[in-house]
């Protein structure tokens, strides 16, 4: 978020400090309107109509100025500016072309996510949990964060809903997360299995911290 003062000048009027903030996320209604995204004082606005109830200045040369300001400072502030795929994603609310393509699947990944979350919080039956070459102890501080995951479809908070399927489309958060997998002793048995070599090699370990029973 950025904020400056300007002064512009509409005719024969002039207005000096007047404080304008760019980088404000406004709703979608008018997210391809002039002026997305800025914010400019509302008493420089109760000013510019009050004069242009008196005549001193017009409606088309009071927009001509202000339009002129929002994109001297869109230019100053926004790198991307000119970039029409970024603006595009910066106008996103999860209901854009991709994002409705990707819904079915980040429902999936959320649906598995929830599982997994809630067989983390079920020890008795899965006292492990296992990441690609490490086997944790089910309550080791290292892999708490899987048992907390609640979920996040729930279409009753449908703006929550669409802010997450967009950072699910557009910043791919699968490429960031860390795969865990509760697992019993049948399960943590064909996992160490998968990373046994043909001549007795172990490519895994139990961890140092909560150090769990492993084949």
């Amino acid at each position: 978020m950025f904020s400056t003062t300007y002064g512009f000048q509409i005719g024969s009027q002039s207005f000096e400090n007047v404080r304008i903030t760019w980088g404000h996320h406004f709703g979608k209604e008018r997210r391809w309107s002039d002026g997305w995204g800025l914010m400019i004082e509302a008493p420089i606005v109760f000013e510019l109509l009050d004069r242009i109830d008196a005549g001193t200045i017009t409606v088309s040369a009071t927009r001509d100025v202000l339009g002129q300001v929002t994109r001297d400072m869109t230019e100053h502030c926004d790198r991307q500016h000119d970039n029409e795929e970024a603006q595009a994603v910066a106008r996103c609310f999860g209901d854009c072309d991709d994002c409705k393509q990707t819904e079915a699947e980040f429902i999936r990944y959320d649906t598995a996510k929830r599982d997994r979350a809630a067989k983390a919080r079920n020890h008795e039956n899965y006292p492990y949990i296992v990441t690609s070459r490490l086997a944790h102890a089910a309550d080791c501080r290292h892999v708490a964060d899987v048992a907390r995951y609640a979920g996040v479809y729930d279409r009753s908070n449908e703006e929550r809903f669409r802010a997450l399927l967009k950072q699910y489309t557009h910043r791919d958060r699968r490429l960031i997360e860390i795969d865990h997998e509760p697992l019993d002793w049948d399960g943590l048995e064909r996992w160490a299995d998968g990373r046994t070599g043909p001549q007795g090699g172990r490519y895994y370990r139990a961890c140092k911290v909560c150090r769990p029973q492993v084949p």
